[in-house]
């Protein structure tokens, strides 16, 4: 399972390495994303995005941008909260926060027109551009830290 608080952007080909971030799950690479290339929008459009989402079972889809989307895996129930930004009728950015398994983030991934279309990941709380792999690999601790008996 996943854990995230992220807004995803199209991965333009200007991102560089950058520092490392340090927090409470470890040290991440993070990316530079110039300022310019983080307002270029996705090759989705908002209506295909909002259309594709709706598709997903029990997916709750607003005109507005906003959705949420629920389910089950071994019993334990999982929620993905989002809302969609866009701009010029395509799609700028998706916010995204709550938990769910990977294979089902893939599937929402998919709505915004990925893997055809790399994304980045940026963390809210922190403001840090993540690339996917990091991103997942950060999420995975994050659930364990979320999901521990304590």
């Amino acid at each position: 399972m996943l854990s995230f608080e992220i807004a995803i952007h199209p991965r333009p080909p200007s991102a560089r390495a950058a520092t490392d971030h340090a927090d409470r799950l470890g040290a991440w690479p993070t990316l530079a994303i110039p300022r310019d290339a983080a307002t270029m929008p996705m090759a989705v459009t908002g209506d295909a995005c909002l259309a594709a989402l709706a598709t997903l079972d029990r997916a709750f889809v607003e005109p507005d941008g906003s959705f949420v989307w629920r389910g089950e895996q071994g019993g334990r129930g999982w929620q993905v909260d989002g809302v969609i930004h866009e701009r010029n009728g395509h799609v700028l950015l998706a916010e995204l926060k709550g938990d769910c398994p990977e294979t089902e983030f893939d599937r929402l991934l998919a709505a915004f027109g990925w893997p055809r279309e790399a994304m980045a990941v940026q963390l809210l709380r922190e403001g840090v551009w993540l690339d996917e792999e990091t991103f997942r690999q950060r999420a995975v601790m994050a659930f364990g830290e979320t999901s521990a008996p304590g």
